[in-house]
């Protein structure tokens, strides 16, 4: 049920001028999601109303918020005059008891945070409270400071600030929570500060203060409310999302060999038992069972592993699924939407794509099974190539249970093999083969005795040809 005593605001309008690219940085990946998917998610899981303030590039940015929430309202800032000057392009939007603002690039934030500050604010009647973090290191930059003293509360912005760092290291986050009341009363009075002729949306921190109206904070650890204004910043960010994502994987029954050389995405589920190698990535909502072992370099996206599964190196999933107790690999290839029924083998250097693979079936070398749908207990030799192009259109290949296709074979779809039958060694099939036949389809063997020693004798004379005065 949507709470409807709370709304909130995301700000999401800035030029992401320090990643020096030409992208927003709302729009890049981390762990597998854009930055701004992040907060949408956390305020989805709140079932709270939704507004999100674009304005650079927002032709990029608003089909990214419809895809992690649709039912999120966008209004633009047309032009970047500060977060006050955002949070009041909203305005008529408002319509909850309270209204929370947060920077679109939390994407170390959690649930609980939130919930830790919106059950503050509501159980003490704050006019605003917010979220501060504690950090020495003079080396971080980018956030503003709070400031208490005596009976003064303020937030100064790092571009203003001008005391001493180590005696006031307590940071704004940029997470807020305000009284509607509060916002409509003194929003509309923000001043542009003369040196930038932006509205701060800190400003009204002081505002409240000097109108004595209560103002909470709460303290959380700075690496969960880490914005991310560099690349740098992003990969640091990705780091801890990586090390919070497999920490809670360790924790349910999930061993790593190398923690730190896998890449693994936010939406990957992985069951207990499971072994997961060196360099191996897990992407685009990888579901893997239990009792599975990924060997080093496998890369999986977009796929289903069922449980007691092997995945030998150097192999590559994707948009497929791999029932319970196949192996695949080492440096085999699955992908779009193919599906590996119970114990099937797919060995190395096997390509399968836009194909069903039965129970039991083993193409343990060399092969490219193209759309194919093969049966049960069927054989593959190695070298065999299902033929599924004809230059304008795909067509498929149809092998049935317990046949048996012998190496170097190529099979010219649209073509069945039936159940039961032998494709020969060598072999070009054409035309459908009988269930329990024997198809050969390559030249008669002919052995032409002594010949061996003409012919060598042949290609000897014309490499050394004798010279014409002996002719």
């Amino acid at each position: 049920m949507l709470n409807t005593s709370l709304q909130a605001l995301i700000l999401a309008a800035g030029k992401s001028t320090r990643f020096n690219t030409t992208a927003t940085k709302l729009t890049f990946s981390l762990c597998g999601q854009e930055l701004i998917a992040f907060p949408l998610q956390l305020l989805k899981s709140l079932n709270v109303h939704t507004t999100v303030i674009v304005g650079y590039q927002k032709e990029l940015l608003i089909p990214v918020i419809q895809k992690y929430m649709p039912s999120a309202q966008w209004v633009e800032q047309p032009h970047q005059k500060g977060t006050g000057h955002a949070v009041l392009c909203t305005q008529d939007t408002w319509h909850a008891d309270n209204i929370l603002v947060l920077n679109g690039d939390v994407p170390l934030l959690h649930k609980e945070d939130l919930e830790k500050l919106i059950q503050k604010h509501i159980s003490t009647g704050a006019a605003v409270s917010c979220i501060a973090t504690y950090n020495a290191d003079p080396s971080v930059t980018g956030y503003g400071r709070i400031i208490i003293q005596e009976e003064k509360t303020c937030i100064v912005e790092q571009r203003d600030f001008t005391g001493d760092p180590a005696e006031h290291c307590r940071f704004n986050a940029g997470i807020y929570l305000f009284k509607r009341a509060f916002l409509e009363r003194f929003l509309p009075q923000l001043e542009a500060h003369s040196t930038h002729g932006e509205l701060y949306i800190t400003d009204l921190i002081q505002k409240a203060s000097d109108e004595h109206e209560r103002i909470e904070f709460i303290d959380i650890p700075f690496d969960r409310v880490r914005g991310v204004n560099t690349l740098r910043e992003l990969w640091v960010a990705e780091h801890l999302k990586k090390s919070e994502l497999i920490t809670s994987f360790l924790e349910n029954g999930v061993r790593f060999t190398a923690p730190q050389s896998v890449s693994i995405d936010s939406d990957v589920s992985i069951g207990a038992d499971t072994v997961i190698g060196y360099g191996v990535q897990l992407r685009k909502g990888t579901t893997v069972g239990t009792n599975v072992f990924i060997d080093a370099f496998c890369t999986i996206e977009n796929a289903h592993l069922a449980n007691d599964v092997t995945i030998k190196s150097h192999s590559v999933i994707s948009s497929s699924t791999v029932h319970r107790g196949c192996t695949v690999g080492p440096f085999a290839h699955i992908h779009s939407r193919t599906t590996l029924d119970e114990k099937s083998v797919i060995g190395n250097f096997v390509e399968v794509t836009k194909s069903s693979i039965g129970k039991q079936t083993k193409a343990k070398h060399l092969a490219y099974l193209g759309n194919a749908q093969i049966g049960s207990e069927v054989t593959i030799g190695a070298g065999t190539v299902t033929c599924n192009y004809n230059g304008v259109s795909k067509h498929v290949t149809t092998i049935e249970n317990n046949a048996f296709i012998g190496t170097h074979a190529s099979l010219i779809a649209p073509v069945i093999i039936g159940e039961g039958s032998i494709v020969a060694a060598g072999s070009v099939i054409t035309q459908s083969v009988p269930a329990y036949a024997l198809a050969i389809a390559r030249e008669r063997q002919i052995n032409k005795e002594q010949y061996a020693v003409a012919l060598k004798n042949r290609y000897l004379a014309s490499k050394n040809p004798l010279p014409e005065a002996s002719l």
